[in-house]
């Protein structure tokens, strides 16, 4: 019976490390496929978001939402929404309402306004008038503009060889008014020549007067001058007003006229 006992009370390293408890505690490796990132951060299909108006789906970045990416003239997270440029203002129906000038669906285009027939706004075939003050107090600005008149013409010239088709050439002092000379468009010696000549006048005269009848100038050659034509005044003397129907008949004159 000794024997017996001790055979049930002895206990062996083999008996007790049995495999079922050992692989019971490997089990935690089943935790392992539950907290990997590609299950939590699934891939979002474009397809899922509808664009209108040729609006292109483009995913979010780190996870974002996808969102639309718009054409030209259109806004808004699905492209719904029209743009209008030029000033343009959406009414309430979803339309462009452009301002004048401009057209299509978003004011895109720029158009012509309806021209008035009522006035002729030819830009060819002007011409150009300068009425230059010969008194002596005025001889260094001519001297100064004598040597650019070239230049200014010549670039009047190169704007369109048929925008100026006449000049006229009025010089005055205390004692009236006298036509210095004309030329045609483009005649840059000629102009060179008339203005070279005003100044030396100006330079040889003894005429120091403040006032000079400016208004008589102006309609030296008024039914000369073409509608809308150009009248450039050089001057250091103020206009005598002396007599009123001379006023009177250079404001008409310059109004009716419509030159500048």
């Amino acid at each position: 019976s000794y024997v017996c006992e001790v055979s049930e009370i002895n206990t062996s390293s083999t008996s007790t490390t049995t495999p079922t408890k050992i692989s019971t505690s490997t089990s935690t490796t089943t935790t392992t496929s539950t907290t990997t990132p590609a299950n939590t951060q699934p891939t979002t299909s474009p397809g899922n978001v509808t664009c209108f108006n040729g609006g292109i789906p483009v995913n979010g970045t780190n996870g974002g939402n996808t969102t639309c990416l718009c054409q030209p003239g259109w806004t808004g997270d699905y492209c719904t929404t029209r743009v209008c440029y030029n000033n343009g203002t959406l009414n309430p129906a979803g339309y462009c309402q452009c301002p004048p000038g401009t057209g299509g669906e978003s004011c895109e285009y720029l158009k012509c306004l309806q021209q008035n027939e009522e006035v002729d706004f030819d830009n060819l075939n002007r011409q150009m008038m300068f009425v230059l003050d010969i008194t002596n107090r005025n001889a260094p600005a001519l001297n100064d503009l004598s040597r650019y008149i070239g230049e200014l013409i010549r670039d009047i010239g190169s704007s369109h060889r048929d925008w100026i088709s006449k000049y006229f050439v009025v010089g005055i002092n205390s004692t009236g008014s006298h036509t210095l000379g004309t030329a045609f468009g483009g005649d840059v010696g000629g102009m060179e020549s008339i203005f070279t000549s005003a100044a030396q006048m100006a330079a040889n005269f003894n005429d120091n007067s403040t006032y000079i009848p400016l208004y008589e100038g102006l309609m030296r050659h008024m039914y000369e001058l073409n509608s809308s034509s150009f009248i450039n005044v050089f001057t250091v003397a103020a206009p005598d007003e002396s007599n009123f129907t001379n006023v009177i008949e250079g404001y008409d004159f310059v109004l009716a006229g419509r030159h500048l």
